[in-house]
C-alpha cells in the first residue's frame, strides 16, 4: 500500500500543484493529514493565530489518479480514520453558547479533549460518541483556485458526517 506522509499542505485545490502521489483507479492508500487548525491547537492554553496565514483546513496531497479525465466522478471510499494524537479540539466564537449547551466553561471558545475507548471525553461527567469524519477534500477544478475554507462543485469544506469510515464521497 502506497503511504503518503504529511508534507507541505496545501490551502487552496489548484491543478497546478504538483502532484505528491500517483495512484492507479482503485488503488487503496494511506495518507497522513493535519487537523483543520493547521496543528496550532495542541491544549486549551492555545489559541489560533489567524495572523499566520493560512492557518485553517489544510490539505495534503494532491493526489494524481491514473486515467482521470475531466468530467469523470471520481469515488472515494474512506476505510479509516485515526487521530495521531488521541485527541480532538472544537473551536467557537460563541463560548458562552457552548459552555451553555454542553455545561462546561470555555472561556475562550476552545476546548481539547482526549479521545479513549471511541469517546471524546469533553469533562469527567460528558463523553461524546467519537465519529470521525474528514471535514475537507476535494478536486483542483479546471478554472479557478478555490481556498480550502468554502464548499463547492469541487468538494471542499465540507464538515459532515457522511465523510466518515465505510462512507464514499463522489468528487467531479
Amino acid at each position: 500500500m502506497q503511504r503518503l506522509p504529511l508534507g507541505p499542505l496545501y490551502y487552496e485545490f489548484s491543478r497546478h500543484n504538483e502532484p505528491r502521489l500517483r495512484i492507479q483507479p482503485g488503488e487503496t492508500i494511506f495518507v497522513e493529514t493535519e487537523d483543520a487548525f493547521s496543528g496550532q491547537v495542541r491544549t486549551n492554553a492555545d489559541r489560533r493565530d489567524k495572523s499566520k496565514k493560512p492557518y485553517g483546513n489544510p490539505q495534503t496531497g494532491p493526489i494524481w489518479v491514473e486515467g482521470a479525465e475531466p468530467g469523470d466522478s471520481l469515488a472515494v471510499k474512506i476505510e479509516e480514520i485515526r487521530p495521531s494524537l488521541g485527541q480532538c479540539a472544537t473551536r467557537t466564537s460563541d463560548p458562552k453558547m457552548l459552555s451553555e449547551w454542553l455545561g462546561t466553561e470555555c472561556p475562550h471558545g476552545t476546548h481539547v479533549c482526549p479521545i479513549k475507548d471511541g469517546q471524546i471525553h469533553w469533562s469527567d461527567s460528558l463523553t461524546i460518541p467519537y465519529t470521525p469524519m474528514l471535514g475537507c477534500i476535494g478536486t483542483a477544478p479546471d478554472m479557478g483556485v478555490p481556498t480550502t475554507f468554502p464548499a463547492g462543485p469541487h468538494g471542499g469544506n465540507m464538515d459532515i458526517i457522511e465523510t466518515a469510515p465505510g462512507n464514499i464521497v463522489y468528487l467531479p
